[in-house]
């Protein structure tokens, strides 16, 4: 089985950088050596992004914090990958690596690594086929929402307007409407929205997608009419919306305020993650990769008899 990890990844001269450097901690008490140097350059980096050899490097937190984002992002992609292709044939475990997919974007950003989040997102469906519609439309607002912490408004709108979402359920249109900034009629989706529970009060809240809403009065009124004073514990709308942008929504430090105060707990996705089915497929992987390594090993044994 060929995985073919460059079609879907970055920057892998950065990557294979962190390997040698690695190296060179175990080895050589990051001291530059020739094979560091050469493997760089082997690799794809620039004279000028390597330091000189005998030279000793550092690794501080700047960083770490950034070698791992790209291994983390190198992590989730193969192993997507691997399980899309062992299980190509079986679409109850193609749609349970697209809900997996989702649930790392989605505790990738709210731990603040948004670009990394938008990047997986958009891999998921513009390199993958997702298993169905409704994961791809998770996976377009996820990216949207990502796209919105970066300060890249516009740039949501534009993916959002990329797609038709008339024929889409009442939580993907709300979330559509939001984005673009569209008040008309986004009233009665929100009454249907809360029949159906797929969008919570403090959802409205919290989430980045509706920054370009939650500054209106005709918003927040339509919110209070729809779920009443009562509702989720008395919760004070205006005082949540003051919390969340409380110098306007052009002000870094509102903004700084929104990315504070993304939920710690819970999902962004409102598709259920079946955790047994995960653990099941995982176990599935192991079990074919030891197929194909005994079926090699005995082609093997035969071809030297």
């Amino acid at each position: 089985m060929k995985v073919k990890v460059l079609d879907f990844t970055r920057e892998m001269p950065t990557f294979c950088e962190i390997f040698e450097r690695r190296n060179l901690c175990a080895h050589t008490d990051l001291v530059v050596s020739k094979r560091y140097i050469t493997n760089c350059l082997k690799y794809g980096l620039k004279e000028d992004e390597i330091q000189k050899i005998d030279k000793k490097i550092n690794v501080d937190p700047k960083y770490l914090s950034e070698t791992t984002a790209i291994i983390v992002e190198y992590g989730i992609i193969i192993s997507h990958i691997i399980w899309r292709a062992i299980f190509k044939s079986d679409e109850e475990q193609i749609a349970a690596a697209d809900k997996l997919l989702l649930a790392h974007a989605a505790m990738i950003s709210r731990s603040g690594r948004h670009e990394l989040a938008e990047r997986l997102l958009f891999l998921g469906y513009c390199k993958f086929k997702p298993s169905s519609d409704l994961l791809k439309r998770e996976m377009i607002i996820g990216r949207a929402k990502a796209l919105i912490m970066l300060d890249k408004l516009d740039d949501a709108q534009k993916i959002i307007n990329e797609h038709d979402w008339t024929s889409s359920n009442t939580r993907m249109r709300i979330y559509r409407q939001a984005i673009l900034g569209e008040e008309a009629g986004i009233e009665d989706l929100i009454k249907i929205s809360k029949m159906e529970n797929s969008i919570t009060l403090d959802e409205y809240a919290s989430s980045p997608a509706f920054s370009n809403l939650s500054l209106s009065p005709t918003f927040s009124s339509m919110l209070r009419s729809v779920f009443g004073a009562a509702d989720q514990a008395g919760a004070d709308l205006k005082s949540i919306f003051h919390n969340m942008y409380p110098d306007g929504d052009n002000n870094p430090a509102g903004k700084a305020a929104v990315k504070q105060k993304l939920p710690t707990n819970g999902r962004s996705s409102k598709i259920d993650i079946d955790a047994e089915a995960i653990v099941d497929a995982s176990n599935k992987i192991m079990e074919a990769k030891l197929k194909v390594t005994a079926r090699r090993s005995r082609k093997s044994s035969g071809n030297k008899g």
